[in-house]
């Protein structure tokens, strides 16, 4: 087995994020839309005066559920969104890094191509 990945491979993991950001963001969009559902109904139901004390606590107790899921959601996206800024800064890092090394490389073995130009 290759210690490191061929580029085919590459390319499947590559696909498999983007598969999985697509899948997180369906899911995303699918429990925001539930949730803005569910307050909707408990604030129709708030209007209503007559409601029993168990059904205003019942109705406090979903409020509740929906704030935590809500939270528990944004904290999520959040620890994606810095995991994706940290991916997007090492991958540019790493590239101008690589070619830094190339160039190095170049003008070490005396193999840098001359740069018409400048100051003549």
């Amino acid at each position: 087995m290759p210690l490191c990945a061929t580029p085919a491979r590459v390319e499947d993991m590559r696909a498999e994020y983007a598969r999985n950001d697509a899948w997180w963001d369906q899911l995303v969009n699918r429990m925001t839309t539930e949730l803005q559902k569910q307050l909707a109904q408990i604030e129709s139901l708030k209007a209503d005066k007559s409601q029993s004390a168990p059904e205003r606590a019942a109705n406090a107790r979903t409020l509740d559920s929906l704030q935590r899921t809500m939270e528990r959601l944004m904290r999520a996206e959040q620890a994606r969104a810095a995991a994706r800024e940290r991916k997007v800064q090492s991958s540019d890092g790493e590239a101008r890094n690589t070619l830094v090394r190339r160039l190095d490389k170049l003008f070490a073995a005396g193999a840098a191509p001359e740069i018409s130009g400048g100051d003549q």
